[in-house]
Order: structure tokens, then C-alpha cells, then sequence
């Protein structure tokens, strides 16, 4: 079932949502021939009519193209777009929606990383307003069947077929009667916790242009690829790039960086002063790529230029809270590959929360030479919180843990984070921190130069980012206290 829910979950997100939809207030009885008929032609109207709920603010010029594309038979079309405008509800419920009811296509597919994420993300809630949805039923009538009526797969009334799949599945012998896929939407195809590696975006971008589009029906065909244009090299850049798909990028603003010129695409929506404080909360690098569909290159994320250092005076006498994360090369590991086992220690001020890099390691070690490194900063600090990376724990940490016990003669009361998104995002994360110098570092001191350099030159640092990495780490366990990442205590 679902990706990211239960079946139990998922089933009451549904049910939630359809209680919602059946409560839409009735349209008129009169006027109702004319009203399906200005629906079949506009789709705004369509949506204004018909998913009120959805339709909170008015539409723009980059909407208008939206719904046109979503009809393009010449060539399939790739809609990418800032968060928040709106691009999923259009081509991913509203249109399909159209399409079905006004009986312009015969089978829609939507293809995402998994079939229970296009499921959970899509097809279920159409299939929910397809039979709860108050005013498309007053309209449109029933459109359930006693036949195929699944969450992932099922066909209207009117015999139109709507089903969730994977990436990975052939579509090749799919059927509704006599008709092949005439409608393919690509959305959520890549993966946000832990990235996609060259071979499986190369997998990803083959399946796309060439097992789907080739399995569609030759004639009267529309495809999209619906997402958010933030990195490369990613399977949103090869579908840019390619020959198959027309890009369509849809950014926030008219120029970014923002001067007095500067104009929002959505005025309505998201006015200036909103606009601004969202710059703040993302940063420069997370705006641009998020809000202006500016992908990250394979170039660092973090400017040299923001860095900010301290002198130990500006923290004499300070009452730090002090939190030191370890983050193992690898479980049994002795330094052999490219990866650097790393310690951080980061001080925090409770006054104003600016963090200060107190101490970094970041040496081709051992799991054992890296504990100590954790013992020593603790003994320095011993009010301060320990945490270690848990993602590779296994029997050589846990030994190593009760080797370095039994030297010190105590144990510690480790915080064990297990990391979910993947290495690059961690990283990036920080830029807004460091731009506003919210993290500070102490330049020379222990591997801090080192760590500075993992942090600009991410993710081309040539032997790895884990210093960086271990920072993101600590910051998290500020961020979140102990408890909101904790898999388990050790002791």
C-alpha cells in the first residue's frame, strides 16, 4: 500500500477527504446544460466550479499555460515550478478529472518512484473525488462500477481507466478494451530521502522516453512530467535536456536577486513582504533553487564568501549548551577507503542560538580511534550531549563502544540519530545557517579548515564531505533535542 502511510492511514486520509469533498455546497439546478458546457471548454471554470476547495486564490498567465499544456499532443511537456504553484493540483487532479468526466481520454496512467506513492499522492485522492465530490456527482452522476474499483487501478462507469504504477513496471501489455495509455503523467518520479545514484536516473530517464512513451497509444497521445527543476545532474534535468520533452519553467519571481524592480508572478498569493520571508527561511541557494527553479550544479552550494569565524573571546564565559556528534566511516572500518570518520563539537548559545564550531576530527581512522576523539571532547565537556550516526551501526560499533567504556570506565548516554535524507541534501541544508552566520568557525583550529573546505566544496570535495556532514548532524540534534531523532538508547 501507501509510501509514506499505513493502509490503516492512508484509508482515513481518504475517508477525511471525502467527507470534505460530499459537504461542498450544491450547485444550481438551472442553468446546468450550460454550465457543463462553458466546463467543457474552460478549464478554470471547471475548477472553480468544481474544486472550490482548491481554488483559493486567482489565476495567472503561468496556470492558463498549465491547463493548455496538459493537452499538447505534439509533444510531450515538462512542467517544472516553484513550491506552491499550484502545478500538481492542475495536472494531477484537476485535468485527469477533466479529462475523465468530459470523456477526452480512455486511460490515464500516473507514474511516480513507486506505485504506492502514485497511489497515495494521486490516484486515490482522484478516485475519491471522482465518487464523493458533491457537485461532480450532481453534475456528472455515479461514476463507480461494481468491476476493477481499486485505489491503484480502477474504471469509471463511462469506461475510462485510471491506474497507479511504478517506474520500474512494464506498461507494455496494458489494455482499457482496445485502447493503450493515452494520458501519462510522470510526477514524484525521483528519490527525495535518499537521491538517485547515475545508474538509476539513467534507468529512470530510459523508462520514461522509452518504455511508457513507447507502450502509449500512436495517436491523440499527451505526457507530463510534473516536478521541481533543483538539481543536476537528476532525472528532472535529462528529461530537460532531452529531445522528447518541451520544458516549460515556471519561477517565482522576474529576477532574483531581489532589487527594486523585482515582481511576483503571483502577487495574489505570494505578495513581496511574503516573498521576502521566505527568502529568509530558505536562504539564497534554497530560493533559487526551490522558488526560482535554479538547479544546483554539480558546484558547491555554500559560498566561501559567507563563512563567518570567531575569536575565542567572543565566547569567554559563555554558557554553551554542547552537543558532539560522530559520524563512523563505516562499521569495522580502518580508514581503508576515501571517507574520513568525523567528530564535531558544537557550542550553542541559548541567548541568541548562534552555533560555534568548537572542535572538528576529520581523519582516516578507526571506530575505536574516533570513540576516543568522542571520550576526549566529553571529558573537556562533560555536560554535553553525545550523539553518533547510526546509519552504519553494527556489531564492530557496538564492540567498539564497550571497548572504550571499559578504558574510560563509564559509559555514554548516546543520542543515535538514523539519517533519511540523503548525504547532499543534509549538507545543503546548512547554507541558510551559515549565510546568515548562524554557525561560526574557529579558523585553524583542529580540522575546522578542512571542514570549511568540505562545506564550500560540496559535493566535489574529492575525498568526501563528512566533516560536513557530521556538522549537519550536530545541528540537528539542536535543532531537534534528542528525542525527536533517537532510534534507540544504547545504554
Amino acid at each position: 500500500m501507501p509510501d509514506k502511510l499505513t493502509k490503516k492511514q492512508f484509508e482515513r486520509e481518504m475517508q477525511q477527504l471525502a467527507q470534505r469533498v460530499s459537504n461542498l455546497n450544491p450547485l444550481p439546478e438551472t442553468g446546468k446544460q450550460r454550465r457543463l458546457k462553458k466546463a467543457a471548454k474552460d478549464k478554470e471554470f471547471f475548477a472553480r466550479t468544481y474544486f472550490p476547495d482548491y481554488v483559493t486564490h486567482g489565476f495567472t498567465g503561468d496556470h492558463r499555460e498549465i491547463f493548455s499544456l496538459t493537452d499538447d499532443t505534439e509533444q510531450p511537456q515538462a512542467i517544472l515550478g516553484y513550491r506552491g504553484l499550484g502545478k500538481s493540483v492542475i495536472a494531477s487532479l484537476i485535468d485527469p478529472a477533466h479529462k475523465i468526466l468530459f470523456k477526452k481520454k480512455r486511460f490515464l496512467l500516473f507514474i511516480s518512484e513507486t506505485s504506492s506513492k502514485a497511489t497515495e499522492e494521486f490516484v486515490g485522492p482522484l478516485r475519491v473525488q471522482l465518487e464523493s465530490n458533491a457537485r461532480i456527482m450532481q453534475d456528472f452522476g455515479s461514476l463507480t462500477t461494481h468491476g476493477m474499483w481499486e485505489w491503484d487501478d480502477f474504471t469509471t462507469s463511462t469506461n475510462v481507466r485510471v491506474k497507479a504504477m511504478s517506474w520500474r513496471q512494464s506498461p507494455r501489455s496494458l489494455r482499457n478494451g482496445p485502447h493503450r495509455p493515452d494520458h501519462e503523467i510522470f510526477e514524484d518520479i525521483e528519490n527525495p530521502r535518499q537521491g538517485d545514484s547515475p545508474k538509476i536516473m539513467k534507468r529512470k530517464t530510459k523508462a520514461i522516453l522509452e518504455d511508457f512513451i513507447g507502450a502509449a497509444e500512436l495517436t491523440d497521445f499527451t505526457a507530463l512530467y510534473v516536478g521541481n527543476y533543483t538539481r543536476k545532474p537528476s532525472v528532472t534535468h535529462n528529461i530537460v535536456t532531452s529531445d522528447e520533452f518541451q520544458e516549460h519553467i515556471y519561477p517565482l519571481l522576474n529576477e532574483f536577486p531581489i532589487t527594486e524592480n523585482t515582481r511576483s508572478r503571483w502577487p495574489e498569493k505570494f505578495p513581496m513582504p511574503t516573498v521576502k520571508k521566505i527568502l529568509r527561511k530558505l536562504g539564497t541557494v534554497g530560493f533559487s533553487k526551490e522558488m526560482m527553479q535554479r538547479p544546483e550544479s554539480d558546484s558547491g552550494v555554500i559560498k566561501e564568501e559567507w563563512i563567518r569565524y570567531y575569536h575565542p573571546s567572543e565566547i569567554a564565559n559563555r554558557d554553551l549548551r554542547i552537543f558532539i556528534y560522530g559520524d563512523p566511516r563505516k562499521a569495522g572500518g580502518t580508514g581503508g577507503d576515501g571517507s574520513d570518520d568525523a567528530v564535531i563539537v558544537l557550542g550553542v548559545d541559548p541567548n541568541d542560538l548562534i552555533m560555534y564550531v568548537l572542535y572538528a576530527f576529520i581523519r582516516k581512522s578507526s571506530d575505536l580511534g574516533m570513540l576516543r576523539q568522542i571520550h576526549n571532547q566529553y571529558e573537556l565537556f562533560p555536560k554535553a550531549k553525545p550523539g553518533i550516526e547510526t546509519n552504519v551501526a553494527g556489531r564492530y560499533l557496538q564492540n567498539a563502544i564497550d571497548m572504550v567504556a571499559k578504558e574510560r570506565g563509564y559509559r555514554l548516554s548516546w543520542t543515535l540519530v538514523h539519517q533519511r535524507l540523503n548525504k547532499e541534501d543534509r549538507i545543503s541544508r546548512l547554507g541558510p545557517f551559515i549565510e546568515r552566520a548562524e554557525i561560526r568557525f574557529r579558523k585553524g583550529h583542529s580540522d575546522q579548515d578542512r571542514l570549511v573546505q568540505q562545506l564550500v566544496d560540496t559535493p566535489d570535495w574529492p575525498d568526501g564531505n563528512d566533516g560536513a556532514d557530521a556538522l549537519e548532524g550536530a545541528v540537528t540534534m539542536h535543532e531537534q533535542g534528542r528525542s525527536a531523532v533517537v532510534e534507540s538508547e544504547l545504554y
